[in-house]
C-alpha cells in the first residue's frame, strides 16, 4: 500500500510525496530492534552476569533485525550459500542458554566455550564491511549493500557476544569494548543504510510525468506547425 500527497494550482507545480507502507513498516522495526541490540552490547560490562530471559531477548531482537536487514538490503556482500548459516548462527545461541537435555550436554558446553571466538570472528567480518563502506569509496548503492551487511554480521556476533563466558579478565574487557564499538557501527550503520535506500516508487507517478511531457511536446508541434 502507498499514499501519495498531491498539491496543485492554476500556475503552480504539483508536490507528489510517496512512501510505501510496507517498506516503512520494516525500516521502523529495524530502527526499533537495533538499539535494544547495541544498547546490551554498550551496556553489557555494567549489568553484571545476564539471566536467560535477557539473553533470549537480545537473541529475538536481533533476529528480528537480521530479517528486516534481508528483506531491505535486497542483497548482501556475502555468498548465498551464507545467508542460511548467519540465521542458523542467530538461533543457535538461544538452544546453548536454554538446552536442558542431558543428552547434548557435551555439545552445549562446547558451544559456550567456543561462543567468544565465533563472536570475534564475525565480529571482524562486520568490522571489514564497515570499513569497505567507509573507505572504499564506492558507489550509493555499493555502499548500502556493505552497510547492511555490516549491520547483519554485527547483530549475529552480538548474539553470541550475549552467551559467551569468556576466560581471563583481560579478554573479558578486549571483548566488552570490541563489542560496544560494534553496537555504535550497527547504529551509525543501519541509519546511513536506511538514508541511502533508493526511494519507493510511487505507482502512477512516472507514468503522469510521461504522459504530461509528451503532452506538453504535442502542443508545442501543433503551435509551431500553426505558426
Amino acid at each position: 500500500m502507498s499514499i501519495v500527497l498531491a498539491v496543485g494550482g492554476h500556475d503552480h507545480g504539483h508536490l507528489d510525496l510517496g512512501f510505501s507502507v510496507g517498506s516503512l513498516a520494516l525500516r521502523m522495526i529495524l530502527l526499533a530492534a537495533v538499539p535494544v541490540v547495541a544498547a546490551f552490547a554498550m551496556l553489557r560490562g555494567f549489568l553484571g552476569e545476564p539471566s536467560r530471559l535477557t539473553m533470549v531477548t537480545v537473541a529475538v531482537f536481533a533476529a528480528t533485525g537480521a530479517v528486516m536487514e534481508l528483506l531491505l538490503s535486497g542483497g548482501v556482500n556475502l555468498p548465498d550459500q551464507m545467508v542460511p548459516l548467519l540465521l542458523l548462527a542467530l538461533v543457535l545461541p538461544v538452544y546453548l542458554v536454554l538446552s536442558r537435555d542431558k543428552r547434548f550436554a557435551s555439545a552445549v558446553g562446547l558451544g559456550l566455550r567456543l561462543a567468544p571466538l565465533v563472536y570475534a570472528v564475525v565480529a571482524a567480518l562486520a568490522a571489514v564491511q564497515f570499513g569497505l563502506a567507509l573507505l572504499a569509496g564506492a558507489g550509493r548503492d555499493r555502499t548500502a549493500t556493505l552497510l547492511h551487511t555490516g549491520v547483519l554480521l554485527g547483530l549475529v556476533a552480538l548474539v553470541w557476544f550475549a552467551v559467551a563466558r569468556p576466560r581471563g579478565r583481560r579478554v573479558t574487557i578486549v571483548m566488552w569494548a570490541s563489542a560496544a564499538l560494534l553496537g555504535m557501527g550497527l547504529l551509525a550503520g543501519a541509519a546511513q543504510a536506511i538514508t541511502m535506500r533508493t526511494p519507493d516508487p510511487v505507482p502512477g507517478v512516472a507514468s503522469q510525468a510521461i504522459e504530461a511531457g509528451a503532452t506538453a511536446e504535442h502542443v508545442l508541434l501543433w503551435t509551431d506547425a500553426g505558426q
